[in-house]
């Protein structure tokens, strides 16, 4: 990885010190006599800081960097220290002049001299040559480093997120930046790191990448600095975010006895700390030491303060991607164990809404993959025609799934269904229910998955069943048939031979054998419907005659109760596809309804409409009714149905508490049968629960527009 970087245009850290370079160029000046005593002060703005470079004679006294500091803060072009601050350092006159790099000030000459004359000529070409001396040096120096430290940045910016190891930006950073009398650098980084607690906290600190110019490169990798024995100085290290401790042998005793021989034997003398960390996030440490009697300079720390921003950078994208595959893993961990198939599908960038040639699997699980015989990395990065095509279905079946799956768009927010047979690769006869859904991302569909379920048990269990139950409905009609026929034959033909309480009892096994009839009549067309078995004579047709049809056998009942029915149809209503005789039927089942639960002289009101859009429809919908199609509701000024009651009405048998209670007639039925009739039509039926300042029950079905 490393040999992609193009080594020709590294900047080379001179291996003369800028100690070096500035003594002798103060060196230089003091034969000259300019001053008695000349120094240089590196200073950072960002540190605050002043820093002793070079002078001569050496070892100035120290108070002098305290007033270095001060005028380098100042907007002073010179200073003429007065007389109490020369005094306080052994001198009679003195000069500080800035030496600055694009207008900042990056550092000062200190001139001073012993004996009273007048004040430094600034005039003076000794003084002028000394001045532009000292200021090329430390111009030049600053440019190369911050060169160095540039190209050290764009090194590691360019593998920023390329799963670059710790190690090799250490290799990095020592090769490109590091000076000669640099002894050690360490990347150390925070751990354990754990996916649910990014942010610790932490146990230790995990040595990944070192460079020493005596032990070479990686030596002590993988060692862990325990942190519950440097808490204080942890906290410590937070606080200040850079900690230059310019003799280490100051906090030397806080250290385990196998760091203190090591800083020893590397012969460390200053050392650097820099927090790595984003935002709030933290992420390790950078440790800079270097040789014997040596601090580091501002402009030092403020290249390794630049170079470790982007080490954090880095850090936080391999953190970042850990959590990622993490995730990755667990979703696919969670898809294998879904004993469903399962796909998921995005579009290309720039797909034309309604294209669904332009898009790519993302996934699939296993039991897809054991349910359609195409491994996983085939299948993924396929479009959906391809992965259709290679799945092992009936010709027939992949051509129906070709034009329902392509009749939307793969950012559609409309649900799909449906099922097909195919033989299982384990050789049986496999009935398949698949669902298509769209899946959000910030309000907006970034694509669809697609589920699988294999329903060849369910419907087995639902065929046995739904098939004793209308065997034995149809058995039960015969015996039924032949007492409704005797009792009506007593009734008839015995009329004279009946006391009037025989009668009576005729009459109630004549009547009962009827209801029985019914019901038994209406338990097989429910469960001829379920099985699929309930033909249907399915045509284009207006809906207003079907429910003017529906209402004529209600007329006489309206006039008695003193209720009526009003009708609401949007104009130009288009025409349904629908079974008028199956249908009449539903109308008459929630008519039945409306008129036993409205109360005396209140209006029945039935309603049309057109839906166009999903959104078009009223608030609860179900969330996979088919569109275009028509909207009937039928409501009533009766008490309503209660939350809990409105799924449960549409099963077998079921009945309200309010209909027990009033001991209202029906079977429980009804509704049932209504829901499988309207749903062999692709529509849906459901009611809506009753609710405070409105009366009445009001359910709707839909019924699919007929295709012009």
């Amino acid at each position: 990885m490393l040999a992609d970087i193009p080594q020709e245009n590294a900047v080379t850290i001179p291996n003369v010190s800028l100690r070096d370079l500035m003594q002798r160029a103060l060196e230089n000046c003091a034969r000259d006599a300019v001053a008695d005593l000349l120094a240089v002060y590196t200073y950072s703005a960002d540190l605050d800081q002043a820093l002793l470079v070079a002078s001569t004679p050496p070892d100035p006294d120290p108070n002098i960097r305290a007033h270095v500091e001060k005028f380098c803060k100042s907007d002073l072009a010179s200073l003429a220290p007065d007389k109490s601050a020369l005094a306080s350092v052994g001198y009679k006159i003195g000069l500080l002049l800035p030496i600055t790099l694009n207008e900042e000030r990056i550092g000062a000459l200190v001139l001073l001299g012993r004996t009273p004359k007048k004040p430094f000529d600034l005039q003076d070409s000794h003084l002028q040559y000394c001045f532009a001396m000292v200021q090329s040096v430390l111009q030049n120096h600053y440019r190369t480093e911050n060169e160095a430290t540039s190209f050290t940045i764009q090194r590691i910016a360019r593998l920023i997120g390329q799963n670059i190891t710790s190690q090799e930006l250490v290799n990095i950073i020592s090769e490109s930046l590091l000076k000669p009398q640099i002894r050690f650098c360490a990347l150390l980084a925070y751990g354990p790191r754990r996916e649910d607690r990014p942010n610790g906290p932490f146990g230790y600190l995990e040595l990944q990448g070192v460079y020493s110019n005596r032990f070479g490169a990686g030596v002590g990798s993988g060692m862990h600095i325990y942190l519950d024995q440097y808490a204080e100085m942890m906290t410590e290290l937070e606080e200040r975010g850079i900690w230059h401790i310019p003799d280490i042998r100051v906090i030397e005793t806080r250290f385990d006895p196998l760091i203190r021989g090591f800083i020893r034997s590397s012969g460390i003398q200053s050392v650097l700390m820099i927090v790595l960390k984003s935002g709030e996030q933290r992420l390790g440490v950078l440790i800079v030491g270097t040789e014997d009697e040596r601090e580091f300079t501002p402009q030092e720390i403020r290249s390794y303060q630049a170079v470790s921003e982007f080490l954090a950078m880095n850090a936080l994208a391999q953190d970042l991607q850990q959590q990622h595959d993490f995730v990755q893993r667990a979703r696919a961990a969670l898809l294998d164990s879904v004993n469903d198939g399962v796909m998921m599908v995005l579009p290309n960038a720039g797909t034309v809404i309604g294209d669904n040639s332009k898009t790519y699997v993302l996934t699939v699980n296993k039991a897809f993959t054991g349910m359609f015989s195409i491994s996983q990395l085939r299948a993924q990065g396929l479009s959906l025609v391809q992965l259709l095509n290679r799945m092992q279905l009936p010709e027939d079946v992949r051509q129906e799934l070709s034009r329902q799956w392509f009749s939307l768009s793969v950012r559609d927010p409309s649900v799909q269904r449906g099922d097909f047979t195919m033989i299982h690769p384990e050789g049986y006869h496999a009935s398949i229910g698949w669902y298509s859904a769209p899946v959000y991302q910030m309000n907006r569909v970034m694509g669809r998955i697609y589920i699988f379920h294999d329903v060849t048990d369910d419907r087995t269990a639902i065929s046995l069943r739904a098939n004793f139950v209308s065997r034995m409905s149809h058995e039960l009609r015969t015996p039924l048939t032949s007492i409704k026929g005797f009792a009506q034959y007593m009734l008839e033909e015995l009329t004279s031979d009946l006391t009037p309480a025989v009668r009576d009892y005729v009459e109630i096994i004549k009547d009962n054998a009827q209801l029985l009839n019914g019901l038994f009549s209406d338990i097989i067309e429910i469960t001829r419907a379920d099985l699929g078995d309930l033909k249907l004579n399915i045509n284009p047709a207006r809906l207003v005659d079907v429910i003017e049809n529906a209402m004529i056998p209600f007329e006489p009942q309206a006039n008695d109760e003193r209720k009526w029915v009003e009708l609401e149809f949007a104009p130009a209503l288009p025409h349904v596809q629908m079974d008028t005789n199956w249908i009449t039927r539903v109308f008459s089942q929630l008519l039945a309804n409306a008129f036993q639960h409205a109360p005396l002289d209140s209006a029945i009101r039935i309603y049309a409409r057109s839906v166009i859009v999903a959104t078009d429809l009223p608030l609860g919908a179900p969330f996979d009714v088919v569109v275009p199609c028509v909207l009937i509701t039928v409501e009533d000024g009766g008490d309503g149905v209660a939350a809990d009651d409105v799924e449960m009405i549409f099963q077998p048998f079921y009945r309200t508490r309010e209909s027990r209670a009033a001991r209202m007639e029906g079977s429980g039925l009804g509704l049932a049968l209504s829901r499988s009739i309207v749903q062999m039509h692709r529509g849906k039926i459901w009611a809506e629960p009753r609710k405070r300042g409105r009366k009445g029950a009001r359910f709707h079905f839909t019924l699919p527009t007929a295709v012009e």
